[in-house]
């Protein structure tokens, strides 16, 4: 008689072995399906995700670009798009709304990127030569003279940490805009001995922001 054909008993059932075989061909096969559905879902939405987040990096650079255009009277167009591009990754770095960084700008130089005050900050945010020295060798960032400050993209990055550090050591908004344009010791001497902050530089620059939020953010 032929040799019995091996079966495998499970579950109550008996089945060949090469049923069993085939079976779990099967459960392997639609698993590995089953994996690869929820993979490719997966990836999917991690493309989605990543689309709709250069959708909205390139609206914000948008609308930085079109106010940088409108209210600039000497830059190129080259130095347009570095200005765009500084101004939004400083803004993220810090975690500021790039129109706050672009508001401070505009009262600090109405975006004239040699513009000098008569105590001697220079630039689109007004920054002094040895504040200038002194925040490029603690954020690491090269100095190789006061003109530096004259460049649009270099100027913004010693601004925007300039601010980043104020707000830091006011733990107050308000305080470390007056502080920026007062200077840190003096509004410090003041509220330690309760003297009014001037309010009007704040205001210049809070205004400016919500009219760049109205105008170009909608």
């Amino acid at each position: 008689m032929p040799a019995k054909l091996k079966t495998i008993r499970t579950a109550g059932m008996v089945i060949s072995r090469p049923v069993a075989i085939i079976l779990v061909l099967i459960y392997m096969i639609q698993s590995m399906a089953l994996l690869y559905l929820i993979y490719d879902k997966y990836e999917n939405e991690r493309l989605i995700f990543r689309q709709q987040a250069q959708i909205r990096e390139l609206k914000e650079k948008l609308v930085i670009q079109d106010i940088i255009q409108d209210l600039q009277s000497n830059l190129g167009p080259g130095e347009i798009g570095r200005l765009t591009n500084t101004v939004y990754t400083e803004s993220k770095k810090y975690g500021y709304d790039p129109l706050f960084l672009l508001a401070v700008i505009k009262v600090e130089s109405s975006f004239r990127k040699r513009a000098v005050s008569n105590k001697g900050a220079m630039g689109l945010m007004q920054m002094k030569p040895s504040t200038g020295s002194d925040l490029a060798r603690r954020g690491g960032i090269d100095w190789s003279g006061k003109y530096n400050l004259f460049d649009p993209k270099y100027n913004v990055r010693l601004g925007s940490l300039y601010l980043y550090e104020l707000i830091l050591k006011f733990k107050d908004l308000k305080h470390a805009i007056v502080a920026y344009n007062l200077g840190e010791t003096e509004t410090r001497r003041r509220l330690r001995s309760d003297e009014p902050l001037p309010r009007s530089y704040v205001e210049r620059v809070l205004d400016a922001y919500n009219d760049f939020r109205e105008k170009y953010a909608g």
